[in-house]
């Protein structure tokens, strides 16, 4: 996994901008490296580790969002709402790529 900066407005122009896909991918790959120190396991494919990784970034990106809707006062979109309650039914990455790409058009990621 490669390094980029936090801030992709950091990146100098005509730089290489990896996809909201790789982004997530690389989140997530995170968020198991996390799960897995804290539980003294080494890496695994277990479905139930996936599936508490993608609720980790799911919970990241709830609170980016709980953030942002108390500084602007402004209500979660319907589109938003689906997305969420979809992830919920359904944990998956592409069900997680919904929820992160309304954020990511809110410029609210910082990874």
């Amino acid at each position: 996994m490669s390094k980029q900066p936090r801030n992709r407005s950091a990146l100098p122009a005509g730089a290489f901008s990896p996809s909201l896909s790789d982004r997530l991918t690389d989140r997530v790959a995170k968020a198991a490296r996390a799960l897995d120190s804290e539980r003294g396991l080494h890496e695994g494919a277990d479905t139930a580790r996936h599936r508490a990784c993608l609720r980790a970034v799911f919970r990241e990106l709830q609170a980016a969002h709980r953030q942002y809707r108390a500084r602007t006062g402004l209500a979660s979109s319907p589109a938003l709402r689906r997305a969420a309650h979809a992830f919920k039914r359904t944990p998956s990455l592409a069900s997680l790529a919904a929820v992160a790409a309304h954020l990511d058009e809110m410029k609210l990621l910082n990874w």
